[in-house]
């Protein structure tokens, strides 16, 4: 089997070979661009017969195509697993059960006047939310109270207890579970 290198544009024999012609073929592109930059001047690009160096050319010819996830990113983030509000920075969502099973995640639009478009579904958002970002008890009546909307369903709150508690009476208890 031939492979057809797209440094040189010929046929290699192996994928080794190939890097090798494309650490060459870089070498040769850095030498012709330091000489473009310095005309008339006899810059010596010859290496030292180095086996070091001459080792470090090989491995580097026969590392992995592309390397393990650990080797460059950290493991995967916590995933949210249950239904909830989340805060990310101004952003609020609303985590919640499709009929398949599945989790997705709904944005607040403060501006929203009709209760219906107050929660728009968020694509993406499931991705950058963790479950150390799900509201506390504490977090969603403060948040009720300053914005006087029901951070679980949307609606305006107009009772005084509701906007006391940050939710209104049925939302309050299906989501913290009333004392």
């Amino acid at each position: 089997m031939s492979i057809r290198c797209g440094h040189c544009h010929e046929s290699h024999s192996t994928v080794a070979d190939v890097r090798a012609c494309a650490i060459d073929t870089k070498a040769r592109d850095i030498e012709a661009w330091i000489r473009a930059q310095h005309p008339g001047r006899d810059i010596p690009f010859t290496a030292p017969a180095d086996p070091a160096y001459e080792d470090s050319i090989r491995a580097q010819a026969h590392r992995p195509i592309n390397p393990p996830r650990s080797a460059y990113a950290p493991g995967p983030r916590a995933q949210v697993t249950e239904p909830g509000i989340y805060r990310r920075g101004a952003s609020v969502y609303q985590v919640v059960r499709s009929q398949a099973g599945r989790l997705y995640a709904k944005e607040l639009n403060r501006e929203a006047t009709k209760r219906s478009e107050r929660w728009t579904y968020a694509p993406g958002a499931m991705a950058s939310l963790t479950p150390d970002m799900k509201l506390t008890r504490e977090q969603g009546q403060e948040f009720g109270r300053e914005t006087r909307i029901c951070v679980a369903c949307g609606a305006e709150l107009t009772h005084p207890v509701s906007i006391e508690r940050g939710m209104g009476p049925i939302c309050y208890g299906k989501w913290y579970d009333e004392d």
